[in-house]
C-alpha cells in the first residue's frame, strides 16, 4: 500500500499553479472552502478574551458534559487538540500488530499505523457497490492475529454511511465481541 498525501495544502498549490489562495477552492481536506462562518469568527473573537488563562491540560469540563450528554463513563472518553493528534495517539498507545483497513481511508490511519510497525491489511471497498461495507465479507477477511479494524463512519473520502445494526453485528461477531461494550 503506498500512503497518499494529505489534502489541505492550498498554499502550496497555489504556488505551484501561480495563483492566489483566494482563486481555489479546497476540496481536498475536511475544511469549508466558503471560509468560516460569522458565527465562529464571533466564538473565536470572544474566547480571544480568555486566551490570557492556561487551558484545562485534560479538557476535563469537555470530557465530563461529553460523558454526560451520551451516558458513557468519562473514562471511556479522550479529548485531543483536533483529530490529527488523536489519530496520532492511537497507534502509539495501543500498539496493534495487524489491522484491517477498510479502504479507501483517511491517510493518516496509514501513515501513523506504519510508524509504529503494525502490518495493515487493507479492506477495500469499491464504487460498484456504492462503498457499502459488507459484514460478513469484512469478517472473512480477519486473521488470528488481527488486533484492530480500522474503519471511518461516514467513510472518508467515500461519505458511505455503515447503518448502527452493522457496527452492532460487526462487534458482536468479532472475537471478544460484545453487543454492550458502552460500560
Amino acid at each position: 500500500m503506498s500512503v497518499a498525501d494529505h489534502g489541505g495544502d492550498i498554499l502550496r498549490r497555489a504556488s505551484s499553479l501561480g495563483l492566489s489562495v483566494e482563486e481555489l477552492l479546497d476540496f481536498s481536506a475536511s475544511i469549508n472552502p466558503l471560509g468560516t462562518p460569522p458565527a465562529v469568527l464571533h466564538a473565536a473573537s470572544e474566547a480571544l478574551l480568555q486566551s490570557h488563562h492556561y487551558p484545562e491540560i485534560d479538557a476535563r469540563s469537555l470530557v465530563d458534559a461529553l460523558a454526560e450528554h451520551h451516558d458513557l463513563p468519562a473514562a471511556n472518553l479522550l479529548a485531543g487538540c483536533g483529530a490529527t493528534e488523536l489519530l496520532v495517539l492511537f497507534p502509539e498507545v495501543f500498539r496493534p500488530r495487524r489491522a484491517l483497513l477498510v479502504t479507501p481511508a483517511f491517510s493518516e490511519y496509514e501513515r501513523n499505523l506504519l510508524r509504529v510497525g503494525t502490518t495493515i491489511d487493507p479492506f477495500p471497498l469499491n464504487a460498484v457497490d456504492d462503498f457499502n461495507l459488507s459484514v460478513d465479507a469484512l469478517l472473512q477477511q480477519l486473521r488470528p492475529d488481527t488486533d484492530l479494524i480500522l474503519l471511518a463512519n461516514p467513510g472518508n473520502p467515500t461519505g458511505a454511511i455503515i447503518e448502527p445494526q452493522a457496527l452492532l453485528e460487526l462487534v458482536s461477531r468479532t472475537p471478544d465481541g460484545s453487543q454492550d461494550r458502552r460500560r
